[in-house]
């Protein structure tokens, strides 16, 4: 893409940018025109932030996914996060969720799988609930070092009441503070509050692995029951 000729224009602005920004971004600029794709990322920040030069949004996402398609990972990155939160584009789960996937696959990172795993988790927008996908980059996102993930996928399946499945993800190996507290405190709400002994033997089931795994804290309940259950000790 050949951007540097409108660009230029950009400088007659009224808008006077502060001078060693214009500098900067003519560096940034000059570097672009010739391929780099560092400079083209920076480029676009420059235009999206009006740093150096006068903003042009829709210019600085045009740079941005330049700098993407030709392989640059934070650009790719940033990208994902424009049309998945409608920041400077519309939202475009689809389109975003493509790019979390491709910056996981290229460059392990296990953030951009988690987000991968969230937009399939609940939906996107135009982007179809898929909790199958999902899992798998959850997974995914495991392998590549993010052992929060599994509590956060266990929480969820806990809440909603599915115990084996919770337990699949809680008992996988890593570190649990809030997580293991939730699910203790949780035992206690529901034996007050009632809960079928089918159900209870599966929360105990999960406290068992739990413990076994030596991730329980009993310490960490009276920490966490604000946060989960409310004041008045309902969920």
């Amino acid at each position: 893409k050949q951007k540097g000729k409108g660009l230029l224009s950009i400088f007659s602005s009224k808008r006077k940018p502060e001078k060693e920004d214009s500098k900067a971004f003519a560096l940034y600029l000059s570097a672009a025109n010739q391929g780099n794709l560092s400079g083209c990322y920076r480029v676009a920040e420059c235009l999206r932030r009006g740093i150096g030069v006068t903003s042009d949004v829709s210019l600085g996402i045009d740079w941005l996914e330049h700098a993407a398609e030709n392989g640059y990972a934070p650009a790719q990155l940033e990208l994902a996060h424009v049309y998945r939160n409608g920041r400077d584009a519309p939202v475009n789960g689809t389109i975003a969720v493509e790019w979390y996937k491709l910056v996981a696959q290229s460059s392990g990172d296990a953030q951009a799988a988690k987000h991968a795993g969230d937009m399939l988790w609940f939906g996107h927008e135009d982007l179809k609930q898929d909790r199958k996908e999902a899992k798998t980059w959850y997974e995914t996102a495991v392998q590549l070092g993010d052992n929060d993930v599994r509590l956060s996928v266990g929480k969820r399946l806990a809440l909603e009441e599915d115990f084996e499945g919770a337990a699949q993800w809680f008992a996988k190996d890593g570190e649990d503070h809030v997580s293991q507290a939730y699910r203790e405190r949780s035992l206690s709400h529901r034996q007050k509050h009632g809960m079928g002994k089918s159900q209870l033997a599966e929360m105990q089931e999960i406290i068992r692995i739990g413990l076994e795994n030596e991730l329980l804290s009993v310490s960490l309940i009276s920490n966490t029951d604000a946060a989960w259950f409310g004041d008045d000790g309902h969920t």
